[in-house]
């Protein structure tokens, strides 16, 4: 599953759970589009990977292309996952892969939360807040 909204200011939170497809990725696609032209800002980024499944590899393309191709919208963005050497390896080579000098891997949503703040307003960083605290029971 994956879903994406734009509640506050430029922050983007993503939340991609279980096993992501291709076509999840695809349908997600345009309303991430229509919020990065809803304005000529760079937007910040709060990815939430918890209980997310390694990626096959044509959907880890798709996703390294999405994330290369959108490189100059985004001015940070951090995921937070789930303690997983596996994992931990994939998404580490596809923020590296991206361009990855302004992306960032937690485990830890309070460290992710962390590095994250220091990029938003206070309505943002409580937006951020939120968005952490529901990935937990989800």
């Amino acid at each position: 599953m994956v879903t994406v909204e734009n509640r506050v200011g430029r922050l983007i939170e993503v939340r991609q759970t279980g096993r992501v497809t291709v076509q999840e990725l695809q349908e997600s696609l345009p309303l991430f589009q229509r919020i990065l032209a809803s304005s000529p800002e760079r937007f910040v980024m709060a990815t939430d990977w918890r209980g997310m499944r390694v990626l096959d590899a044509q959907t880890s393309e798709v996703l390294l292309g999405i994330m290369r191709a959108k490189n100059d919208r985004i001015e940070r963005q951090m995921l937070v996952m789930d303690p997983s050497a596996v994992m931990g390896l994939q998404v580490r080579r596809l923020f590296k892969d991206a361009g990855g000098e302004t992306r960032a891997v937690f485990e830890s949503a309070d460290l992710a939360r962390s590095w994250l703040e220091t990029s938003l307003t206070p309505l943002e960083a409580a937006s951020l807040r939120r968005f952490l605290t529901a990935g937990i029971a989800a």
